[in-house]
């Protein structure tokens, strides 16, 4: 960054790799939540959503080819367990997960 950019309250910037910077809103809910100790989902999809847990439970992740990308809404704690956070995700109804070791599987639900 520069010390010609000011940013406001609510208000985030980002870096390009062409070195320009862009300016826009920032959910501070989400941005915020990992510092109370929640993931939180704001119309995410499968991927976006198992990236979070990849980086929190050092995990690896297959996909079953065509996953839905229906976007996803919520917050889970931290402190859960990753078998109770793939839980709460299965109840969507969408997405079902096996784990064998640090490996998670994930399918879509018939």
């Amino acid at each position: 960054m520069n010390n010609k950019l000011t940013l406001k309250p609510g208000e985030q910037a980002k870096s390009t790799t062409d070195g320009r910077v862009h300016i826009s809103k920032a959910n501070t809910a989400t941005e915020v939540a990992w510092q109370k100790g929640y993931f939180e989902f704001n119309d995410e999809d499968v991927y976006d959503v198992m990236n979070e847990l990849v980086r929190w439970y050092n995990i690896e992740v297959v996909y079953e080819k065509d996953m839905p990308l229906e976007k996803m809404k919520g917050t889970i704690s931290r402190s859960q367990n990753i078998s109770g956070v793939l839980s709460i995700l299965e109840a969507t109804g969408i997405f079902k997960f096996n784990v064998m070791g640090n490996k998670v599987y994930v399918h879509k639900a018939l």
